[in-house]
């Protein structure tokens, strides 16, 4: 009698764990920075403990009428070596959006300090730190159906990468790689065997090497 009772006993329990997390898993968290929240749709959700840091909503990769819409999202609270992602999502009819692609390799590590001689006392993270010198990232633009890097190369020089998107592939394909001379305002193809390569091919230690 009393084993049974504690058997019935586990049963309730993993039976309210389940539930809970049932509860958990159909929860749609959506914490933002600023306005962004005010301008989502309902179905786009992230994890808890995670947040939102920019929305791209003036899009349409696969050019067939319907704006899409992207995120950057990674955990509310950043700490150095921590990387937020870009999570595409197609816009399937006038109200629904499905998520398409997540991209990891996007953004550069996050550091709170990108000064090389800054450390943050972890060898490894110090390491990758010094060959960033400074953040890799001027910025991300997503507009029509191109994604499109510019990249930080020395105080006077910057390089435009941009990614088509491909029905055919299904994939945003490397289709100009500019080097952007600043002092002079001089943009020129950049010499590189990556044209018509994936973006997820893409890698921020390859590009500081000379690889990419």
């Amino acid at each position: 009698m009393k084993l049974k009772m504690i058997v019935n006993g586990i049963i309730i329990f993993c039976c309210a764990c389940n539930a809970q997390q049932k509860e958990q898993d159909i929860i749609c968290y959506q914490k933002s920075k600023g306005f962004i929240k005010n301008r989502l749709p309902d179905d786009i959700c992230i994890g808890k403990g995670e947040l939102i840091y920019t929305l791209f909503d003036r899009f349409d990769f696969n050019i067939d009428g319907l704006q899409d819409l992207a995120i950057e999202k990674g955990d509310e609270e950043l700490v150095n070596g921590l990387q937020t992602e870009l999570v595409i999502y197609q816009k399937v009819n006038d109200s629904t959006f499905a998520k398409f692609r997540e991209l990891d390799n996007v953004y550069p590590l996050w550091f709170e300090d990108y000064r090389p001689h800054i450390k943050v006392n972890e060898p490894e993270l110090d390491s990758i730190k010094e060959y960033y010198e400074g953040n890799p990232l001027r910025w991300i633009e997503l507009v029509d159906n191109k994604i499109v890097l510019t990249l930080n190369g020395d105080v006077v020089t910057e390089y435009i990468l941009t990614y088509t998107y491909s029905n055919e592939k299904e994939d945003w394909l490397l289709t100009d790689y500019i080097e952007y001379i600043l002092h002079n305002n001089e943009k020129k193809p950049y010499p590189t065997d990556k044209i018509g390569t994936s973006i997820s091919e893409f890698s921020y230690l390859k590009f500081l090497n000379g690889e990419y």
